[in-house]
């Protein structure tokens, strides 16, 4: 359970991580992780289904489940997110950060 503790953790503290950590190489790093844990989560869901033993905690707490219905949710979260770029402006000298209006390309 702890590629789905991993999971969880990612889409939970993207959440919490501000506008200016959310340059576009962190957006990419954080889909690439989440869509590699996505495949090995997927892996092992397919190897304990040929268990018969459902009353292990992963089958009763409907682990899968729950994983599967929140893993599309977080990569559309972070695939929707704006990247923020560092912005200099001309007319006052200064440097500002802002969300651009452009995709995180995969």
């Amino acid at each position: 359970m702890e590629i789905a503790t991993n999971i969880e953790r990612i889409i939970t503290n993207f959440k919490k991580d501000s506008a200016a950590r959310k340059t576009s190489e962190y957006l990419k790093t954080r889909l690439d992780t989440l869509n590699n844990l996505w495949s090995e989560f997927s892996s092992n869901n397919a190897l304990l289904e040929l268990e018969e033993d459902r009353k292990n905690d992963y089958f009763k707490k409907g682990v899968f489940k729950r994983i599967k219905q929140i893993f599309p949710e977080g990569l559309q979260l972070i695939s929707n997110t704006k990247p923020y770029q560092v912005t200099v402006d001309e007319s006052s000298g200064g440097a500002e950060g802002s969300n651009a209006d452009t995709k995180v390309s995969t």
